[in-house]
């Protein structure tokens, strides 16, 4: 074969006529991935070279790099950039949790103060009842 290789594959790899490698493989699995189920990727079925045929590989506008190729860089930007925002509001929720923590604890200390000042009240009230009925009681003794 002239100027091509046959992989394990038995797709024929090697240069195109333009001189650049040939990027579509069969078992390439970022292209496969990029592609999708359809092998077209996000393009609707229209043809990533843009123009109404096939396509040249290498031609087009001053010999930009293959849609194929685009479309993965394409993919991993918007991935990136969907990682970068989920991390910045995974992050911000977090700073909020600490924050509701911080003030849960602080009032859970505070109501305990307030229970271990009601508790001490209630016993207070208690003792002053218990003076109370204890001079009551004597008092009707007295009366008897």
């Amino acid at each position: 074969m002239d100027g091509a290789e046959r992989d394990q594959a038995g797709e024929v790899s090697g240069t195109s006529g333009s001189g650049s490698p040939k990027r579509h493989e069969a078992g390439n699995s970022r292209d496969d991935e990029a592609a999708g189920p359809s092998g077209r990727g996000n393009t609707g079925g229209r043809s990533a070279g843009g123009g109404g045929g096939g396509g040249v590989e290498g031609a087009g506008e001053g010999g930009s790099a293959d849609p194929a190729d685009e479309r993965v860089r394409r993919r991993r930007e918007i991935n990136r950039n969907s990682q970068k925002r989920i991390r910045e509001r995974r992050n911000k929720e977090l700073d909020e949790l600490r924050l509701e923590a911080q003030r849960l604890s602080s009032e859970n200390e505070a109501l305990l103060r307030q229970v271990e000042t009601l508790t001490l009240a209630r016993a207070e009230v208690l003792r002053q009842v218990q003076d109370l009925t204890d001079k009551w009681q004597q008092s009707i003794a007295e009366n008897a």
